[in-house]
């Protein structure tokens, strides 16, 4: 995801409140600013990794929350760019599905129970569905509540070719159950 307008105030600052108290934190930062000095970049390391001066986004505009509050003239969104995946071997849709969904937040930013739970409610209800959750490493299938018995919750999966066969999206239900997670609450 990018920032939007309003960004910093709603996720960075919070997010990064407490860890800037710590020497950990601020080790952090140090090390950030070090390496940015020593390759001439003289920009706050917040706004260096938030607010670059043009961006390619290598997500999907529909996945990305606040949207509507995202600067184009700063970022364009272009979608996955991924290389030849042959070795990763192929996705056959279950027989049965009619049509199927993805939910995945990538590979380091997964351990969210919450919003797959979200997820499960959104679209637990939806005959001839099949949902591929894919909840990463941290996150224990049973954490999510039940599932049903055709849909597919792992650690990973072959997304490329998952997404290379799509036959319908459901953007409302999957922004809906992303509103109602998103963004995560601290504990």
């Amino acid at each position: 995801m990018v920032a939007w307008e309003g960004y910093e105030k709603e996720v960075a600052e919070p997010m990064w409140e407490e860890p800037k108290k710590t020497p950990r934190g601020r080790a952090y930062y140090a090390r950030f600013r070090a390496w940015l000095e020593e390759n001439g970049i003289t920009e706050h390391p917040d706004s260096f990794a938030g607010r670059p001066a043009r961006s390619l986004v290598l997500i999907p505009r529909a996945l990305q929350p606040n949207a509507d509050r995202v600067d184009e003239s700063v970022y364009s969104f272009v979608g996955a760019c991924q290389g030849d995946r042959e070795a990763e071997g192929d996705w056959q849709r279950p027989a049965g599905a009619e049509k199927v969904v993805l939910v995945s937040l990538g590979s380091a930013f997964t351990k969210q129970p919450a919003f797959y739970r979200e997820c499960v409610k959104a679209f637990g209800d939806l005959p001839g569905w099949h949902v591929v959750l894919q909840i990463g490493r941290h996150v224990d299938p049973a954490e999510l509540g039940r599932c049903r018995p055709a849909w597919r919750c792992a650690p990973g999966c072959r997304s490329s070719r998952c997404c290379a066969r799509p036959t319908c999206s459901s953007p409302t239900r999957a922004r809906a159950a992303a509103r109602r997670a998103w963004p995560p609450r601290r504990r």
